[in-house]
């Protein structure tokens, strides 16, 4: 079974931080129903209101992202609003290429 790295965009007001995750959400049902096992960061989205110490951009995930992209078979990017101008997908993209994982763009669903 494969593993999934899941990147999506985050960034941005509390709404559109909501709504990305919500295309975030439906991605890994799907996925998941697919029978690809789907890790991501931004499943750490709902424990940022916990602890407030913990960043919510690039670099502070940036070696938690890295840690999970060396660990999953393949990088999915999520192609939503605001994707290709991503801090944050661009590093995991070069992240991917560099340890020559494939990289997969797919469409909200």
């Amino acid at each position: 079974m494969k593993l999934i790295y899941l990147a999506c965009p985050y960034s941005g007001s509390k709404e559109v931080t909501e709504a990305r995750m919500v295309s975030f959400c439906k991605a890994v049902a799907v996925l998941q129903k697919q029978g690809l096992f789907v890790i991501s960061p931004l499943f750490m989205h709902y424990v940022l209101p916990y602890d407030s110490s913990l960043g919510n951009d690039w670099e502070f995930w940036k070696t938690y992202s890295r840690e999970l992209i060396v660990r999953a078979d393949e990088l999915y990017i999520l192609c939503i609003d605001g994707w290709d101008k991503s801090t944050g997908i661009k590093a995991e993209i070069e992240i991917a290429r560099e340890l020559n994982k494939p990289v997969v763009e797919i469409r909200e669903v």
